[in-house]
């Protein structure tokens, strides 16, 4: 689990179509997740099938994001990272080349926030070492 949890404020009162946030994740560069590059090895974003969602659980490879945001502000996260943070479901990441959405509306938003919490899970045969990922955002004002 991330330490603190990221946060991206959402300032667009004139957007009056909204805005989309996307992300995404370089990966190994061929698929989304944490890249072991000493080993070779790929934590699969959400699972090694590379799932939307997964349930992380003791035992298994995953890696993936949650993402939440105040109720009310006008903004929608994507079902696939909308889960609680206290939940082990994550949403799968997708490869730099394919953006999926994240977070977005359909009108203008003021000082919004949305929260992204990373979490992983190991099995027992992973090799030890250091994983990371780089995650892409992109938020664009809707046309």
């Amino acid at each position: 689990t991330s330490t603190p949890n990221t946060t991206t404020t959402v300032d667009c009162p004139g957007c009056t179509t909204g805005f989309t946030m996307r992300v995404a994740s370089k990966g190994n560069i061929t698929n989304p997740g944490l890249w072991n590059s000493s080993s070779s090895v790929l934590i699969g974003s959400a699972d090694d099938s590379f799932a939307a969602t997964s349930s992380l659980q003791t035992g298994a490879k995953g890696y993936g994001i949650q993402a939440t945001t105040t109720a009310g502000n006008g903004i929608a996260i994507n079902t696939r990272f909308n889960w609680a943070i206290s939940t082990n479901i994550v949403g799968g990441l997708t490869a730099s080349s394919t953006f999926v959405t994240l977070a977005s509306s359909s009108a203008g938003v003021t000082n919004q926030i949305i929260t992204v919490r990373y979490k992983a899970a190991v099995s027992t045969i992973t090799a030890a070492g250091s994983y990371s990922d780089n995650i892409y955002y992109s938020c664009t004002i809707n046309p």
